[in-house]
Parts: structure tokens; C-alpha cells; sequence
């Protein structure tokens, strides 16, 4: 899965993110360019692949 989308090289970390880091909903406006991006980031994918792996 890793090398299917490019994370090969990646390494492993304890905790992914700041343990107090406080999430909010996005208030600004996105570029087209970011939406684009977000948009075609395979996200339902990625969790599906992974969520099968848990099977």
C-alpha cells in the first residue's frame, strides 16, 4: 500500500501528531488549486485498502 501511493520512504514516528494539537473546522476559503488537490487525493482508498489489511 505504502509503495502504491508513494509513502515507501516514509518513516514511522510514536505519535503521528502533537498529542494537544486542537483540530477546527476549515474557515477559509481553499484555492482552486488546493481544491483540486483535495479533491483527487485518493483518501477512501487509502482507508479502504488499510481497512482490509485489519480483516
Amino acid at each position: 500500500i505504502l509503495r502504491e501511493f508513494g509513502y515507501e520512504n516514509c518513516n514511522s514516528v510514536t505519535t503521528p501528531m502533537d498529542p494537544g494539537k486542537r483540530l477546527v473546522p476549515l474557515t477559509s476559503v481553499l484555492t482552486t488549486e488546493e481544491t483540486k488537490r483535495v479533491q483527487s487525493f485518493p483518501y477512501r482508498t487509502i482507508v479502504g485498502k488499510c481497512m482490509y489489511l485489519c480483516t
